[in-house]
């Protein structure tokens, strides 16, 4: 028996898919670009219209469009490690 488990010791445990489902959906469309939790807000905002000053986002969400470095924190609330949503670990 295998359980789920959450951790930050490997990519598995982070590199996690991501769905978006809505009822006006026509059409599937799979992206491969990685993207970071740490994102989630700006696209959220941008899928439901929400507009906030605070949000900045980088790079568009839903797209091809590499994200950049990201930092993996871990459960210690510390940065332990650098991450390119391109390569992997930096």
């Amino acid at each position: 028996m295998q359980y789920l488990a959450h951790d930050d010791k490997f990519q598995q445990n982070f590199q996690v898919p991501f769905m978006v489902l809505s009822s006006d959906d026509t059409t599937h469309r799979l992206i491969k670009a990685r993207r970071s939790a740490n994102d989630f807000l700006n696209f959220f905002s941008a899928w439901t219209g929400i507009k906030a000053k605070e949000l900045t986002p980088k790079y568009k969400f839903i797209s091809e469009q590499k994200a950049g470095l990201v930092w993996i924190t871990n459960f210690n609330l510390k940065k332990s490690g650098l991450y390119s949503s391109a390569d992997g670990y930096v």
